[in-house]
């Protein structure tokens, strides 16, 4: 019997702490996390490798490029990749705005481990994983 690969979900927050936690939380749900903390990296690492990731899951608020408009740039590479926005405590958009802007969902951080992996199981059409 062949193991199926564990999905990848590029992890986009400009603080490593949180990075390092939520990719903590992800590969406990069984999923292979790649953090980076800019949004023009995200950018970068989906130009590489397009077909690699299975979602990106996007801080709101980052200095330079905030998450909507990296999600507008990784889109015009992925059109198709799926999005999860993170956001802290007060943010500048409501969640209607972020879903408008392609997010599949609106977490709040801190984030549970069964809040993720619902919303990372229901952004990629896949089972909840715990």
């Amino acid at each position: 019997m062949t193991d199926c690969p564990r999905p990848r979900v590029l992890v986009v927050d400009d603080w490593s702490d949180v990075g390092a936690a939520v990719a903590d939380l992800l590969v406990h749900l069984g999923y292979t996390p790649r953090v980076v903390s800019t949004g023009a990296a995200a950018v970068d690492a989906v130009r590489r490798e397009p077909a690699t990731f299975a979602l990106v899951l996007l801080d709101v608020q980052m200095s330079g490029m905030d998450g909507p408009a990296t999600l507008d740039a990784v889109r015009a590479i992925a059109p198709s990749l799926p999005c999860v926005f993170m956001c802290a405590g007060s943010c500048e958009y409501t969640v209607d705005d972020l879903v408008s802007r392609g997010g599949r969902a609106v977490l709040r951080k801190p984030l549970t481990l069964h809040q993720l992996g619902e919303a990372v199981a229901k952004a990629i059409g896949t089972p909840p994983r715990e």
